[in-house]
């Protein structure tokens, strides 16, 4: 499918299938989570080494965010993005037949690598045939579907696991990853046209921006906040599923439900801050915020204290 000429742009259907793309992230986490604790205690293996499932896709997540846009920049968005999610697909349905806690880890790198690709590819694909105002208002719908899936997706890992067993998510994650090879194959153009596309040098060249971005101070600061702020949240989310289900007791479909929570206080939070920052000195509320964030860091330390044990 290559003709943009008769294309409609403004398919439900596509809006679908990118936005789904652009959620993979956090379906793969979401969904995944409250299954923690049983995947330890299935593998027979310890709480540090069940939680490199989820450090190793996010380590993946990050290098096909950081590979997959140069690359799709010279070879065209949708052969590659069908290519990802092939892997994606093949890397889910490897995980549902493992039974090697390291041979885990290594596909959960693979479908972080593949799915961050899918991610950048598909918001890739709407910048290529969208501008100006109407690119805002397709990425706006986007984002929605993706600030939906963080709530969503643990309820459903929770409903998952009262049920069945946590490999069953990853039967979820292969269907959803052969729905969107169907639907890239069959519902997603390629939207780079030859003439715009970049030179296979596009990769010198990103190595050679990040040099100069990295030598900027307006730069470098914001990607420190906001890099040990992922640094707080990744954390907090590869240790709850074991201390709210191993230290208070809470059931998986429970915690899912806790954990849906914080997704729609994520939600509320982003949409407050757009609505304050007209009103307040961007330093400053980023300062405030850091600070409010801090504090909760502190208190959620000397209450875990109590609990020091548990990692040993």
């Amino acid at each position: 499918m290559n003709d943009l000429t008769h294309f409609n742009k403004r398919s439900p259907i596509f809006i679908i299938i990118l936005g789904s793309l652009t959620a993979i992230g956090a379906l793969s986490i979401d969904m995944f989570l409250p299954g923690l604790p049983d995947i330890r205690h299935d593998f027979q293996t310890t709480t540090s080494n069940a939680q490199l499932t989820l450090s190793m896709f996010m380590i993946g997540l990050a290098f096909g965010n950081l590979f997959a846009g140069p690359i799709s920049d010279s070879t065209g968005r949708r052969k590659p993005l069908i290519i990802a999610m092939i892997i994606f697909t093949l890397a889910s349905l490897g995980i549902v037949f493992v039974h090697n806690i390291w041979l885990m880890v290594a596909l959960r790198f693979l479908q972080g690598v593949t799915g961050g690709a899918a991610a950048v590819i598909s918001r890739a694909i709407a910048s290529d045939m969208y501008s100006g105002n109407e690119l805002t208002k397709f990425m706006a719908l986007l984002m929605l579907v993706n600030g939906i899936a963080p709530v969503v997706a643990p309820t459903i890992g929770g409903i998952i696991l009262n049920y069945s067993v946590w490999r069953m998510v990853f039967v979820i994650l292969t269907i959803f990853g052969f729905v969107m090879v169907i639907g890239s194959l069959l519902k997603v153009p390629e939207s780079l046209t030859v003439t715009n596309r970049e030179s296979s040098s596009g990769l010198k060249t990103m190595f050679k921006n990040f040099k100069i971005l990295l030598k900027t101070p307006r730069f470098v600061l914001p990607m420190l906040i906001q890099g040990m702020t992922f640094v707080i949240l990744f954390t907090y989310i590869s240790a709850s599923p074991f201390i709210i289900q191993k230290i208070y007791g809470m059931t998986a479909i429970q915690f899912s439900w806790m954990f849906a929570g914080i997704g729609i206080t994520l939600i509320i939070s982003s949409q407050l801050t757009g609505y304050l920052v007209d009103f307040i000195d961007s330093q400053k509320l980023m300062r405030g915020m850091t600070m409010i964030q801090i504090i909760g860091v502190i208190l959620v330390t000397i209450v875990l204290l109590n609990h020091w044990n548990f990692w040993f």
